[in-house]
């Protein structure tokens, strides 16, 4: 017999009004907007899926300051659904004094934890506790399960925190898997780490990461969202599934391509055409192309004349060279003419232990021969 069946959205990391200070004014200023169009995709699958329960996992801001615009939407948005939605602030966004969570600002069915020491938020109406912790700096050194956590004696039990879950020695809430395996909760709602690994399952604990609402950078790759949470209490016990839903607007990649043999940009243009085919990105992928393999020594790739050629309707596009020049060196260290002299003089670096100075050199030794030979692109 089924007693208690519950739909939660858990999410987190949204990074609101983070600066995007790589961008230009106006793409800036875009993206913070599509992080707010993010959010609010988010708010009404809540509202339109009759979720139960909304929990964000800390870093819903990136920083202390939050646009006027941003608030207002925050306030629209929780204050619409028909839930409460409970809030454990994170490193970028922690409880103190001048934070917007404690300016009491936030609708009524808003809860946000307020202290290191985890407490308890009851909701009797949904047969469901959460307990959790806030972040009051940018810093949290201490496990949080190592302090009292009394869970509901009835209730489904939920743990919400922003954490480091299996690093002993994060200054971000490091929490052995061991105490969570021991902790009792049946769901653990956890931010901070924005590629999430899969779900896991320690002991009667099932734990998972919301992972990154969307990706602001190359270090963030994949389309961003959130977790949808069933909850499932019957006469034998308490199961719990999660699936993982995408509401971003961009996604960063990354894609290596190989150009051995290449002598003219349009070489690679065409490799790097044939991969963003074959991938079926278009505008809403932000891409960065790493160039491996031998080139012509006298051909080194014109990276920015590259990405502009191969652009098309990606939303960015970034070259990067990592291509080495293939050269005889043993012809050109017998080579008594300028062209001799010119490597002779880089060969030592051209063998070094430091891979910077091994590809400046080559780079040094391209350049130069391709000067020399008037093969400059």
């Amino acid at each position: 017999m089924v007693i208690t069946m519950l739909k939660i959205l858990h999410c987190g990391d949204l990074h609101l009004d983070s600066p995007f200070s790589g961008l230009s004014h106006d793409q800036s200023e875009a993206r913070r907007q599509e992080l707010r169009d993010t959010f609010t995709y988010m708010m009404n699958y809540a509202q339109t899926e009759n979720i139960d329960l909304v929990l964000i996992a800390g870093d819903l801001f990136d920083c202390g300051f939050v646009y006027r615009d941003t608030l207002a939407l925050l306030s629209a948005r929780f204050s619409a659904l028909a839930c409460p939605v409970v809030i454990s602030p994170g490193n970028h966004d922690p409880y103190t004094a001048g934070s917007l969570y404690a300016g009491g600002k936030l609708p009524e069915n808003v809860h946000v934890f307020t202290a290191k020491e985890p407490s308890r938020i009851d909701f009797p109406a949904l047969d469901v506790s959460v307990t959790g912790y806030a972040f009051t700096s940018d810093r949290y050194e201490e496990n949080p399960l190592d302090m009292p956590c009394p869970l509901h004696p009835k209730h489904i039990n939920i743990l919400l925190g922003h954490a480091d879950l299996g690093a002993p020695l994060s200054k971000y809430a490091p929490m052995p898997v061991k105490s969570l395996e021991m902790s009792g909760f049946a769901y653990a709602a956890l931010g901070h780490v924005h590629n999430p690994p899969k779900a896991i399952r320690v002991g009667k604990t099932t734990a998972a990461y919301c992972g990154v609402a969307e990706g602001r950078g190359f270090d963030e790759p994949g389309f961003g969202g959130a977790r949808l949470v069933n909850i499932e209490r019957t006469d034998h016990g308490i199961s719990v599934s999660t699936k993982r839903l995408v509401f971003s607007h961009r996604r960063y990649m990354i894609e290596q391509v190989e150009v051995d043999g290449a002598e003219r940009d349009e070489d690679v243009a065409e490799k790097i055409g044939e991969r963003v085919r074959l991938q079926g990105y278009g505008p809403e992928t932000a891409l960065r192309v790493i160039l491996r393999g031998a080139v012509a020594l006298t051909y080194p790739p014109n990276v920015t004349a590259i990405a502009e050629r191969c652009r098309g309707e990606l939303y960015l596009l970034e070259v990067q060279d990592m291509t080495v020049p293939v050269f005889d060196a043993d012809y050109l260290r017998e080579d008594k003419t300028i062209r001799g002299e010119l490597y002779r003089a880089l060969e030592e670096k051209l063998g070094s232990a430091d891979e910077r100075e091994r590809k400046t050199a080559a780079l040094a030794l391209q350049y130069g021969l391709g000067a020399l030979d008037g093969n400059l692109n």
